[in-house]
């Protein structure tokens, strides 16, 4: 999975995400960091198994800090011939609703049928 999420930050703060799969430091906030390579867009990418719900929150760190988003956030990653598969997700720090992401079989980036979908 490749998390991208819109979060403005002030100097010394930073985003994390979190979630339910070992990945995401099974709800631990500190546990999986985000970079913005293309601020305010930052980004974590994570390997999990096709066929998997993995449900995770972003979270904005300030010092010792931590304010996580008040819902929970799911993507349903589908199913792959191969049994892999790239799913980026898109969302903005604090925003509900659903979201539809792309996904797409590895090597050779072939458009699966499905796609994944998001809800907050």
């Amino acid at each position: 999975l490749h998390f991208y999420v819109n979060a403005s930050t002030t100097f010394g703060q930073n985003v994390y995400i979190t979630g339910d799969v070992a990945p995401l430091g099974d709800w631990a906030p500190g546990y999986e960091p985000m970079f913005p390579p293309s601020y305010p867009i930052w980004e974590a990418i994570i390997d999990v198994k096709p066929d998997q719900t993995v449900n995770y929150k972003y979270v904005h760190q300030n010092a010792a800090d931590y304010t996580l988003e008040a819902a929970n956030r799911t993507v349903v990653v589908g199913p792959c011939g191969d049994g892999r598969r790239q799913v980026a997700v898109r969302d903005v720090f604090g925003a509900t609703g659903p979201v539809v992401t792309e996904g797409f079989c590895n090597p050779d980036v072939t458009r699966c049928e499905d796609t994944a979908y998001l809800s907050a």
